[in-house]
C-alpha cells in the first residue's frame, strides 16, 4: 500500500472517531437551566404547627385498677368505642344494691297506691273518716316519692358505674396511651391522647410588626415538607385575639385543606408546614432577597428534606438541600440553599448517573 494512501486511511478514521466522540458527548449533555433572580414577591413566608382541632386528653372520671387497655398509639377509633376498662366490682355491688331498694320502694308503691284506692271506696261508702282518707293519700304521696328518689339514686348509680369503661369521644385516631394493664387509675389523670384527623389547621405565629402589613383578604398557601413541593390554598384564616405577652407575636390559624391532609396520610399534630401570607399591595416584605425558582421536575425527595442537583464549574453535579416555596405553573419557589447564577440540572435522574 502505498505511503500517502495509508496516511489518508489513518485521517479518515482519526476523523470519524473524533466525529463519534463529539455526537456521543453531545447526547449525553447533561441538561441545565441558569438561575435568574426575579423581585421579591409580596409575601410572607413561616413555619406553623400542625395542630387538631379536636384534641382530647382522655381522664379516668373514676379510681380503681385498670384490667384492660384495648388500643394502642396509632389506632383508628370510632365514636363510643370501649378504650379502658376499670377494675368496676365495687360501682357493680353498689349499683346491686340501688337497684334492690328501688324494687322495694316500688313494692311499698303499689301497697300504698292499693291502700289509697280502697281508702277512697271506704270514704265514699261513709265507712272512714275524711282525716283516715287523709292520711292513706299522704301514705301514697309519700310512697310515690322515695320510689322516685330511688330511680333517681339507680340511675346515678348506673352512670357511676359506666365510668369504668372509658370510651371515645369522637371517631378519631390515638397518638398516646400512659398507662398500662395494672395500673391505678385516678379521677383527672389522663390514660390516653386522641384527635380528630378530618379538621387539622396549622398555628402560626406572626411579629407583631408584620401583622397590621397581612393581606387577610387573599388567600394563604400552605405546603408540607414531608410531602413534597406541593402547595395547596388554604380555605380561611383566622387571627386570634391578643399577642404573646413574652414575644409579641399574634397567633394566626390557618384551616388545613382535605387534599392536604389526605395527601399526607400520617399527618397529625405537631407536624411542620409552612405558611405563605400576601401582603397589602405596595407593601414590600422588609430586607426580602430577590426570589429564585426552579422547575418542579428539578426537585428530587430524600426522605423528607428536598434537593436539586447543581452543577459546578467543572460540570459535576452535586446533590443540595433546598428550602421549598409555593409552586404553580410547573415550577416551585426556592426560600433558601440556592443562589442567582447557579446552574441546576433539570433532570435528576441523568445528573446522578453523572456522579462522581
Amino acid at each position: 500500500m502505498p505511503l500517502a494512501r495509508f496516511t489518508r486511511l489513518v485521517r479518515a478514521f482519526s476523523l470519524l472517531a473524533a466525529l463519534s466522540a463529539v455526537a456521543l458527548g453531545h447526547a449525553e449533555a447533561l441538561r441545565t437551566e441558569t438561575l435568574a433572580a426575579r423581585g421579591g414577591a409580596a409575601e410572607l413566608t413561616l413555619d406553623g404547627t400542625v395542630e387538631a382541632r379536636q384534641d382530647a386528653r382522655v381522664a379516668a372520671q373514676v379510681s380503681g385498677r385498670i384490667t384492660s387497655v384495648r388500643v394502642k398509639a396509632g389506632d383508628v377509633v370510632q365514636a363510643g368505642q370501649a378504650l379502658i376498662h376499670i377494675d368496676a366490682t365495687l360501682a357493680g355491688q353498689q349499683l346491686a344494691a340501688s337497684q334492690a331498694q328501688q324494687a322495694q320502694a316500688e313494692a311499698m308503691l303499689r301497697a300504698a297506691q292499693a291502700d289509697y284506692g280502697r281508702s277512697q271506696a271506704m270514704l265514699a261508702k261513709g265507712f272512714i273518716s275524711p282525716a283516715a282518707m287523709d292520711q292513706a293519700r299522704a301514705q301514697f304521696q309519700s310512697a310515690q316519692a322515695g320510689a322516685e328518689a330511688l330511680r333517681a339514686q339507680a340511675r346515678a348509680t348506673g352512670t357511676q358505674a359506666s365510668f369504668h369503661v372509658v370510651k371515645a369521644p369522637y371517631a378519631g385516631r390515638v397518638t398516646q396511651v400512659n398507662v398500662s394493664e395494672g395500673d391505678l387509675a385516678a379521677p383527672g389523670a389522663p390514660l390516653l391522647q386522641l384527635f380528630a384527623p378530618q379538621g387539622l389547621r396549622v398555628a402560626v405565629s406572626v411579629p407583631e410588626s408584620d401583622v397590621a402589613r397581612l393581606n387577610l383578604g387573599a388567600p394563604a398557601r400552605i405546603s408540607l415538607p414531608h410531602a413534597g413541593a406541593q402547595v395547596w390554598p388554604a380555605p380561611s384564616v383566622t387571627v386570634l385575639p391578643g399577642l404573646d405577652p413574652v414575644s409579641h407575636a399574634a397567633t394566626l390559624r390557618v384551616d388545613l385543606p382535605a387534599p392536604a391532609a389526605s395527601a399526607a396520610a400520617a399527618l397529625g399534630p405537631g407536624q411542620l408546614a409552612r405558611v405563605s401570607l400576601a401582603l397589602k399591595p405596595g407593601v414590600a416584605q422588609p430586607g426580602a432577597m430577590p426570589s429564585l425558582s426552579v422547575p418542579v421536575s428539578a426537585v428530587v425527595q430524600r426522605g423528607e428534606v428536598p434537593a436539586v442537583y447543581v452543577v459546578d464549574a467543572q460540570g459535576v453535579p452535586r446533590l443540595r438541600q433546598v428550602r421549598l416555596g409555593r409552586s404553580a405553573g410547573g415550577r416551585v419557589d426556592v426560600v433558601a440553599g440556592l443562589r442567582a447564577g447557579e446552574r441546576i440540572a433539570t433532570e435528576p435522574l441523568a445528573a446522578a448517573r453523572r456522579l462522581p
